[in-house]
């Protein structure tokens, strides 16, 4: 074995081309794969750089018999019986040489398996990845998704394991129109709407299998199966009767203790770090999601811990960004897990996976910065020793200065109507129209909405703006986005926000009563919205424009 992987270094430290670099994908394979995964080679040089780069636990490649598997009957046997023995069948799809052969066997895998992966790694290399299909799932969820298809039924997993476990999911649809110029997402989240798994996908088929792999780390809690469905970066939302939801609850989703041995974070592609606390506490290693971000963002720290022995009491971990003088301009002090799988309650020895955030204010000085971390003694707040300091430097960070108006915009209509104590509405206009008046809305495919805002403080909440056209209390049509595509977090005192929605108008033919239009701002993790001191407002609802009864 190690002649060949010599002879295979200077292809793997100098790839010949992007498309012959297969690092990324088995970054993929190392963070979801198990030791019962099996890595499907057509070419002899893919076959070489799995056993070159994958650690033993994932070291499973099958070289396809090419001759043999030319006989339709014979490929698709063969790949159930791989199917049967494994957890996921990953196969890296080189689309350049003909891919004959890669069709067939993406066709049969359809056919057989549930998928759990398809993603462009590059050019020319499409990672996919099959799960064995099962038939015992339970009922899930099922609702139409307004502006989009109607998810006939579905079904899932009730339990999976909590690292190399699979969730599988069947979804049926009902469309008129094609299901490929969708955008979905199955994702496991918590009460906190924390995102633990997810499996991005195409609807491409009334019925479809899918697959949702448990990565290594994951509490093992039940969880909450979601469902998002978005068109050109807009999510649909599910009518439900709940306002302001944007994903559908399919199901819970229990999650049991794995039983496979946790890999290494060598093994998953982290650096291991292992600083000790005095409290039985180790920080394994650590990840973070971006080197930079802009004012009013979120910087995402994925933080390893493990216990040595039985807690007596749950610290508190802290992140803070320094600026190079050492002050402090960015703090977060939240429980590991954010409380959702304590400390307390570990296995010894059991690396966990800990996402957390920081968010960088608004007036967060832009330039470099330090990202640190460290524990905090639960009851004094005092800093616990972690290795041979009270906090451990995780890395540099970039903070960028986000783009802002301090000029008012022109607006054809003013106004003065503070929400809350964050941003007034100053100004607004319709396009197309000047007001409600049916005829000229009938001659509109949409009506463009024009919301200009300006900031009073700044806020630690991503409000989105929307705009809803109600027909005698129900609403017709609607747009909801961040205001101006910007986030809330960033914005200044004195700021505008030229804030643009377009609504697609329905049939008003439907509609006997009085037309208005409202808008306002509200909270997507709370659906709280920030009411309007106005008298013309309803429920949280700015009424804008009221029409006259027909």
């Amino acid at each position: 074995l190690i002649l060949p992987c010599l002879n295979l270094l200077p292809l793997w430290t100098a790839p010949r081309n992007q498309g012959s670099d297969y690092r990324p994908v088995f970054d993929l394979i190392r963070r979801a794969g198990s030791s019962d995964d099996v890595i499907l080679c057509v070419h002899p040089w893919q076959y070489g750089y799995a056993v070159a780069s994958l650690p033993p636990r994932l070291r499973h490649p099958v070289l396809v018999p090419t001759d043999r598997w030319a006989d339709p009957a014979t490929r698709k046997g063969e790949l159930a019986a791989l199917l049967d023995r494994s957890r996921a069948l990953w196969f890296p799809s080189h689309e350049s040489l003909g891919r004959i052969l890669e069709s067939e066997i993406a066709a049969d895998l359809w056919s057989l398996a549930a998928r759990a992966h398809a993603g462009w790694v590059d050019d020319e290399t499409l990672l996919l990845a099959y799960a064995p299909a099962r038939s015992d799932l339970v009922a899930g969820a099922s609702a139409a998704f307004r502006d989009g298809p109607t998810l006939s039924a579905s079904g899932f997993s009730p339990q999976a394991q909590a690292g190399g476990g699979t969730v599988l999911v069947d979804l049926r649809w009902r469309s008129a129109e094609p299901l490929t110029d969708l955008e979905a997402s199955l994702r496991l989240v918590d009460e906190m709407g924390r995102t633990w798994a997810t499996h991005d996908f195409t609807p491409e088929a009334p019925s479809e299998r899918l697959a949702l792999l448990v990565p290594w780390g994951t509490p093992a809690v039940p969880l909450r199966l979601t469902l998002t469905l978005s068109r050109d970066g807009a999510e649909l939302e599910p009518e439900t009767g709940l306002a302001g939801q944007r994903s559908l609850d399919l199901g819970r989703v229990e999650l049991l203790p794995a039983t496979e041995p946790l890999p290494s974070l060598a093994d998953l592609g982290i650096a291991p770090f292992g600083a000790r606390s005095d409290v039985g506490m180790a920080l394994l290693g650590w990840e973070l999601g971006a080197r930079a971000a802009t004012q009013g963002e979120e910087l995402l720290v994925t933080l390893w811990w493990a216990t040595s022995e039985p807690l007596a009491k749950e610290p508190i971990v802290f992140i803070q960004a320094l600026a190079p003088d050492g002050r402090v301009i960015a703090a977060t002090e939240q429980r590991i897990t954010r409380g959702l799988w304590p400390p307390t309650s570990w296995s010894a020895g059991l690396p966990v996976r800990d996402p957390q955030s920081l968010l960088l204010p608004a007036d967060a000085p832009a330039g470099q910065a330090t990202l640190v971390a460290g524990l905090l003694d639960p009851d004094t707040r005092e800093r616990l020793t972690l290795g041979s300091s009270d906090l451990v430097t995780l890395g540099p960070v970039q903070v960028l200065e986000a783009k802002r108006d301090f000029s008012l915009p022109e607006v054809v209509q003013t106004a003065s109507v503070p929400f809350g104590d964050l941003a007034t509405l100053v100004g607004y206009e319709l396009g197309g129209c000047s007001d409600l008046d049916r005829d000229c809305l009938a001659g509109l495919g949409a009506l463009e909405v024009r919301l200009v805002w300006r900031a009073q403080a700044t806020t630690g909440t991503r409000y989105r703006s929307f705009v809803h056209l109600i027909c005698d209390g129900e609403i017709l049509a609607q747009s909801d986005q961040e205001p101006d595509g910007s986030l809330t977090t960033a914005w200044l005192p004195g700021q505008y926000v030229d804030d643009r929605h377009t609504i697609v108008l329905p049939n008003l033919d439907a509609c006997s009563g009085s037309l208005s239009l409202q808008v306002g701002l509200y909270d997507p993790a709370t659906s709280l919205r920030l009411a309007p001191q106005s008298g013309d407002q309803e429920d949280g609802k700015l009424i804008l424009i009221q029409a006259q009864d027909r």
